[in-house]
């Protein structure tokens, strides 16, 4: 085929934007960041009435972040940073939101009074309503080296917590939003139990109300599952045969306490099963011979109904199962179930009939949440897509325009006026820079080489399948592959100027000035991970993507870096030259951003800071190169004076040299 580079990119994490603002600095935004979370969502909740939602993301500092969202607008209205793993299995298990109120639950870490290190209490737990401004999130911290470290304000400080404990391992929540079931497990690991409580917002589960103790002696389970309305309980135990396609199912009657009859239930490597809302029957997925459906299996007795199959990819893998958090829902107050997949089944397990499949994901779900009202169904990706569906006439609410996944691969028409974008949900977009619009959508891209413009700029080039093909940017038809078609190399964008390197980072993308080696500007605007495209030819555009599946254009021009209102107002020549030359590198650029506003003024006062380099003469580099960067970006006719006049100094100077390469490049 054609010399089309196969691209590899380095990934970093970024801040979070709030939707449909352009952070400072940037033109214009390509793409939609309407419900995107930045990363794999893990969890998923609605409102009881489905005006708002709640995601959860998992990110690389072994965090997670919560982020609470407008299901009108599609835009963040708060999050927090929160705990995603702690003692092994993970105290954090998952989000629930009922007419109560929004809960999360995680092992109890507190700080307490006259102690200069945080204490962990692995047999409590503290329950948070994340919904209330009020109301501070749970401690920060993770598992490092055997050891639990703070995180935040506290970040590094190793928590206290007992050689010996008892401990809870593993919440559940039912479905309404009124109960948590929490398993536990003695300091010696010889006794395992279940304790169920009513659910409400607490620092302690010492004040919450236990309905219900379930023992389950020396040998635990090895999952379990909470009723919808948390009155009855299923636990799950693998047989000793590792490979057995079957596990046992037992019943059990919460206040009581009593089980029923352990009757063997097919034993999904996938997915675990689902407890119907009555507590009565579990919905088992089954995968076979291309074929995909459910089977209803009676708790007590065993009998198993199978219910219609439809032909289906097959299964993911997912092993794990049993710690999965949950994966399917029910409408309440029915038998629609609602079971992520490649797409979203919507059936009606009363006869097992098909209401619908929802489709919109590049990959399969990897969360669904229905509202207490019964009202709206949500769907989550591990591209960190939120779509919310009609429950009644099972429709998409809301769009999703552009993206649906990360950008990988960009790059610019010859006129530097379109921009070519290639992402992992196969399609290839064509966006005018100036404003933003998207003009061609092309599907069945590979995600593996990214496409190219023809030389002429009339084309695109990408990978199907099956073969290279071409389309016309106008028509959108396929058109003949143009005859240097073996010749078309990508023209990569640099990620780097004479004056400035760019990288990603957790906290955005970074510019590195070349002279010092330190950053002086981060740019926040997406949410979850930046990859920096890089610049356009002319240096003055620095284009960014993020797992938001929007890239962001930014003017990268000395005179339009944004200033704070301070500094807006300095009008001390002194001060700005202090700056410049002696501060560091973040407040140096911001000085040479201000002085720049005023090139005549800025003129003059290099003048009276600088002079032609004269032999033997030693001088600061980094406010050298900050002041020939300063003249080079003003290129006014006093500016090109003066440099013209430091290019004439010592040869061996790098002052002299620095303001020949600035004239140098003036001339391309």
């Amino acid at each position: 085929m054609a010399r089309v580079a196969c691209v590899f990119v380095v990934l970093c994490f970024a801040s979070v934007a709030r939707t449909a603002d352009l952070p400072p600095g940037a033109l214009v935004r390509l793409g939609g960041d309407r419900f995107r979370a930045g990363g794999e969502i893990e969890h998923l909740a609605l409102s009881p009435d489905g005006k708002q939602f709640a995601t959860v993301k998992r990110t690389e500092a072994r965090t997670a972040t919560l982020t609470l969202w407008d299901a009108k607008t599609g835009s963040p209205i708060r999050e927090h940073e929160i705990n995603s793993t702690l003692f092994g299995a993970g105290p954090f298990r998952g989000i629930v939101w009922g007419p109560r109120g929004a809960f999360a639950v995680f092992i109890r870490i507190e700080l307490l009074q006259l102690q200069k290190t945080p204490t962990a209490f692995p047999d409590d737990f503290r329950v948070w309503e994340f919904t209330d401004p009020k109301t501070a999130p749970p401690l920060l911290a993770t598992g490092f080296g055997g050891d639990l470290v703070m995180l935040g304000p506290l970040v590094g400080v190793v928590v206290e917590r007992p050689k010996k404990s008892a401990e809870y391992l593993d919440f559940r929540f039912s479905a309404d939003g009124t109960r948590v079931a929490a398993s536990w497990q003695s300091a010696n690991g010889k006794k395992h139990g279940i304790h169920v409580y009513e659910l409400k917002a607490t620092d302690t589960a010492a004040k919450l109300k236990r309905v219900g103790e379930i023992d389950l002696g020396g040998e635990g389970a090895d999952g379990f599952r909470l009723s919808a309305d948390g009155t009855a309980l299923v636990t799950f135990r693998d047989l000793a045969n590792a490979d057995a396609e079957e596990c046992t199912a037992t019943a059990w009657d919460v206040a009581a306490g009593t089980p029923g009859k352990a009757v063997r239930v097919p034993r999904s490597p996938h997915h675990p099963p689902a407890l119907t809302p009555d507590g009565r029957e579990l919905v088992v997925p089954v995968w076979s011979d291309g074929e995909a459906g459910y089977d209803l299996v009676a708790l007590g007795s065993g009998a198993r109904r199978k219910l219609p199959r439809f032909r289906s990819a097959p299964a993911p893998d997912a092993p794990d199962a049993w710690n999965r958090g949950t994966d399917a829902a029910f409408v309440p107050s029915s038998r629609v179930f609602v079971h992520p997949g490649a797409p979203t089944l919507v059936t009606d397990l009363a006869d097992g009939t098909e209401l619908a499949r929802l489709s919109g994901h590049v990959n399969r779900p990897t969360a669904v949440a229905v509202s207490a009202d019964s009202n709206t169904i949500a769907t989550a990706d591990t591209h960190g897509l939120v779509r919310l569906w009609d429950a009644k006439t099972l429709r998409a609410i809301n769009d999703a325009p552009g993206h649906r996944a990360k950008v990988q691969h960009a790059q610019l028409s010859p006129d530097g006026k379109r921009l070519l974008t290639w992402a992992a949900d196969h399609t290839v977009r064509l966006w005018d820079i100036a404003s933003g619009k998207e003009l061609r959508a092309f599907t069945g891209a590979t995600d593996n080489c990214a496409p190219l413009f023809s030389l002429d700029g009339t084309a695109v080039l990408y990978l199907t399948k099956d073969k290279l093909i071409a389309r016309d940017l106008q028509t959108g038809l396929e058109v003949p592959l143009p005859k240097d078609a073996d010749d078309l190399e990508p023209r990569v964008a640099k990620r780097e100027t004479p004056r400035v390197s760019v990288e990603g980072a957790h906290d955005g993308a970074r510019l590195r000035e070349t002279a010092s080696g330190k950053v002086r500007r981060t740019l926040t605007g997406h949410r979850g991970e930046v990859r920096v495209l890089g610049f356009t030819p002319d240096g003055t555009k620095l284009l960014t993507a993020g797992g938001d599946h929007t890239v962001l254009v930014w003017d990268m021009r000395l005179a339009h870096v944004p200033l704070p209102d301070a500094l807006k107002k300095e009008t001390d020549a002194a001060k700005l030259w202090a700056a410049l030359a002696d501060g560091k590198a973040d407040a140096a650029y911001l000085a040479m951003a201000r002085l720049a506003r005023e090139p005549d003024a800025a003129v003059k006062l290099l003048r009276m800071k600088l002079t032609p380099a004269k032999k033997g003469e030693t001088s600061d580099e980094v406010a050298d190169a900050r002041a020939v960067e300063l003249l080079e970006a003003l290129d006014t006719a006093a500016a090109r004076a003066f440099l013209k006049e430091l290019a004439g100094g010592h040869a061996d100077a790098f002052r002299t040299q620095d303001a020949n390469r600035a004239l140098a490049r003036a001339k391309r």
